[in-house]
C-alpha cells in the first residue's frame, strides 16, 4: 500500500507485483496512524466492511477494493497523485519505490491473475498462455511500472 510517514518525512509510492507489501510491513510502525490502523487484521476487515457498503450505496465509480475513502489515496496511487496529496509540502518528503525486473514483473501478474477467478481479467487470461499473455501485453502496450512514475513534476531536492 502506498505508505506516508509524516514525522520521518517519507512516501513509498507502491507499484504492484514488486514486492511492496514486504517493504510496506517493514515501514508500517512509521506510517500514519490510519495506514498503521488499515494494517492490522481488525482494520483491514473494518475497510472492506466500509468500503463494500460505498460501493453498494455510491453512485460514483469507485475502484474496487480501495481504502482511499479513508486512506486519502489508493493503494497503489501513482508518484502525481502522491505528490498532489503532500501539497504544499511535497518537496520536503523523501520519495522512492521499488522496481521489478521487468520480465518477472509481468510472469508475476501473469500467475496471479491466473490463480485468482475473483479477479477482474481472470476470464481474459485464463484462456491464454504465457506467451500469449505476454504478447498482448507487448501489443496493447499495458501500463508499465514507470508509467506510475511519470508524468509529475518532481519536488525540490
Amino acid at each position: 500500500m502506498t505508505c506516508i510517514g509524516h514525522h520521518f518525512k517519507f512516501a513509498y509510492i507502491h507499484i504492484y507485483k514488486t514486492g511492496g507489501t514486504s517493504v510496506t510491513d517493514f515501514l508500517w510502525p512509521y506510517a500514519r496512524f490510519r495506514e498503521r490502523v488499515a494494517h492490522h487484521y481488525l482494520g483491514r476487515k473494518l475497510f472492506y466492511a466500509v468500503n463494500t457498503a460505498q460501493e453498494l450505496l455510491s453512485s460514483e465509480d469507485i475502484p474496487k477494493g480501495t481504502s482511499s475513502w479513508f486512506m486519502g489515496l489508493d493503494k497503489h496511487a501513482p508518484l502525481k497523485d502522491i505528490v498532489a496529496y503532500l501539497e504544499p509540502h511535497s518537496d520536503s518528503y523523501k520519495l522512492f519505490t521499488v522496481i521489478r525486473e521487468p520480465f518477472s514483473w509481468v510472469a508475476s501478474q501473469f500467475n496471479y491473475i491466473s490463480s485468482r477467478p475473483t479477479h477482474a481479467l481472470f476470464p481474459f487470461v485464463s484462456k491464454m498462455g504465457f506467451v500469449d499473455f505476454v504478447e498482448d501485453f507487448i501489443s496493447n502496450q499495458r501500463g508499465l511500472q514507470t508509467d506510475m512514475l511519470r508524468p509529475v513534476r518532481l519536488p525540490n531536492g
